[in-house]
């Protein structure tokens, strides 16, 4: 367990900076923060992502659509299902740059984990 903690002790103050913009502008946020939304919406434009990508040299430009179709879901969404007028994305907030590394983290892990699980599993090209 001591390995844990000393771990945890490196990851912890990256885990806060990342919340800080996650629990700021993330799905719910600020009232209540939906993880279950998040965690679909990674999960569902990561798998895209994976199926579509050829070799790990495109993981970065992979990585970098999945974030902007993120962000683009986040702005259209409530347009669509609750009629809210067009929001544009808060650039000069720090907070919105920690929500998109948090994005950037998660979408990176998830593509490649997705890919390694597809590159192991289906027939080489």
């Amino acid at each position: 367990m001591a390995l844990a903690d000393q771990a945890w002790a490196f990851v912890e103050p990256v885990w806060s900076w990342f919340m800080e913009g996650v629990g700021t502008y993330g799905p719910g946020a600020p009232n209540e923060l939906s993880w279950t939304w998040l965690g679909v919406q990674i999960a569902a434009i990561a798998l895209i992502m994976a199926l579509m990508m050829r070799a790990w040299a495109a993981i970065l430009a992979f990585v970098m659509i999945a974030v902007f179709t993120h962000v683009m879901a986040d702005i259209v969404m409530p347009m669509a299902m609750e009629g809210a007028p067009f929001r544009a994305p808060p650039i000069a907030a720090m907070a919105y740059w920690q929500y998109l590394t948090f994005l950037i983290a998660a979408y990176a892990a998830a593509i490649g984990l997705l890919y390694l699980l597809k590159s192991a599993f289906s027939p080489s090209d």
